[in-house]
């Protein structure tokens, strides 16, 4: 199937505007005491870092001032020359014009939102099937790292923005016109939004991704580089406001390329997270987390996820499946900071790579990359032939199922906590359930045509239901009256 072919609309049950109202009944289901304002999140980022800035911010915009020095906080510093406190960013007239607390957390589940629908037109451009979009769009929205991310707004603002940034420049390169104003106007939504790194790797994707448009020659090199300086332009234009003050603090602060270190990398364990959530674990308030690294509680993608990016990795013939997955294992090398020793390597040899800290930051790009592998995978099911045959996916299964009982052996005699590995036997084994499952799924798709919108709604609830679940809450709520 041609990537940019018409999508399927009529018989999936998954056209843009149905996956957009089973994404809101999905947050709605987890997050009701926030919808309703009887609850309020609190843990990590949220409570100490996000919410007073948010306050600081509302009590300016009522002033009527811009609220360019933050007396409040460490004897005073900047405000609107830091980045990640969203001043100018459109979307704050949320938690600017509704009432507080309440309007915070609804801002995180807004961008929540915008991130599953950004990754659905990703991946239903690039693969041209409402049901792989839907999947994809789904495992953005609920994965570990987003669920981290709604207690900090300015990382589930850009992480939001960044598919479809991605997906508006390319339209740009091909198109022209209007749409490079529009790719221009997103791009400078997610710098507004505040989230450097996040800004950061969504560039480097769309560099290297403009290099091989560039080399395939689907359109004019000369039309291609142009168009990517314009949107690039018109961003940095939009967002000068911000940019500005943002790089004159950036050159007078403490910061600079020796800034970096190997300080909060995923552990050298941390692969295993991506089959057992918990695994090598240690108790932190109500949250388990990783040893060393504070940054995400979570960055589990699924276990149907790894099964269908395995499946897209080894059967799809694709340039655009080669393109992302290189990203997806050069991230998950590089978050390994010093233990997996590109990390050090390219600090090294790229001294910009200093002004960033916490290698565990590279899983980002890992949480982009995995929803579109899945959904390339699905779609390698979509089109195989009646009769033809794809075991690959037993294969991968059984891989995943032998890893899985040498990590539970490791665990029972290797623990970092003594009390804790009940608990990740109890999560593990939850694992191969949802595997076994989701394989259940594919193969009713697969067999059963007057089933196949079933089974794939199935694997959909599945997925879901593995990533709400994978783990104990990672956000917790207390009575809103606490920010009083």
């Amino acid at each position: 199937m041609n990537p940019e072919a018409a999508t399927k609309t009529s018989t999936d049950w998954f056209s843009p505007g149905r996956f957009a109202i089973l994404l809101g009944l999905m947050i709605t289901v987890c997050f009701p005491d926030i919808l309703l304002g009887t609850k309020n999140f609190v843990v990590k980022d949220y409570s100490v870092f996000s919410y007073p800035l948010a306050w600081y911010h509302r009590q300016c915009f009522w002033r009527g001032e811009i609220p360019l020095w933050n007396p409040l906080s460490c004897c005073g510093l900047p405000f609107l020359a830091q980045l990640n406190t969203i001043t100018l960013y459109p979307g704050s007239l949320i938690y600017l014009l509704l009432p507080m607390p309440w309007s915070l957390p609804i801002f995180s589940l807004v961008h929540q939102f915008i991130a599953g629908m950004g990754m659905y037109f990703l991946c239903r451009r690039w693969t041209g099937s409402n049901r792989a979009a839907a999947l994809g769009g789904l495992i953005m929205a609920f994965n570990g790292l987003t669920l981290n991310f709604l207690m900090c707004a300015n990382y589930i603002a850009a992480f939001a923005w960044m598919p479809w940034v991605i997906l508006a420049a390319e339209a740009a390169w091909q198109k022209g016109g209007r749409a490079i104003l529009f790719a221009g106007l997103i791009a400078a939504l997610q710098i507004l939004s505040g989230g450097p790194e996040t800004i950061l790797f969504t560039w480097v994707i769309l560099g290297a991704l403009a290099a091989i448009h560039f080399v395939k020659q689907t359109v004019s090199r000369r039309a291609l580089a142009g168009r990517f300086i314009l949107v690039g332009t018109i961003a940095g234009a939009f967002a000068g406001a911000q940019l500005l003050p943002f790089l004159d603090l950036l050159a007078h602060s403490q910061r600079n390329t020796g800034y970096a270190t190997s300080e909060w990398p995923m552990p050298s364990s941390g692969w295993a997270n991506f089959l057992l959530p918990i695994f090598q674990g240690i108790y932190w308030h109500t949250l388990i987390i990783q040893k060393g690294q504070f940054w995400t509680s979570s960055y589990y993608a699924g276990i149907a996820t790894l099964l269908l990016a395995g499946v897209a990795l080894w059967r799809e013939r694709s340039w655009r499946v080669w393109f992302v997955g290189f990203f997806f294992f050069i991230s998950i090398i590089l978050a390994l900071g010093d233990n997996g020793f590109l990390y050090e390597w390219l600090r090294h040899k790229v001294p910009a790579v200093g002004f960033a800290r916490y290698p565990v930051k590279f899983t980002i790009i890992t949480l982009w990359s995995l929803p579109v592998l899945a959904a390339f995978g699905f779609r390698h099911f979509e089109n195989l032939k009646p009769g033809e045959k794809s075991n690959s996916r037993y294969f991968i299964a059984a891989g995943f199922t032998v890893i899985m009982l040498g990590l539970f052996a490791f665990a029972r005699k290797y623990s970092l906590e003594v009390d804790i590995f009940p608990a990740i036997l109890e999560n593990g084994l939850c694992r191969p359930i949802f595997l076994a499952a989701s394989l259940m799924a594919i193969h009713f798709f697969l067999k059963h045509v007057p089933w196949q919108k079933y089974a794939a709604f199935a694997l959909l609830l599945l997925v879901w239901l593995d990533l709400i679940g994978h783990m104990p809450w990672q956000n917790p709520t207390v009575d809103p009256s606490i920010y009083d």
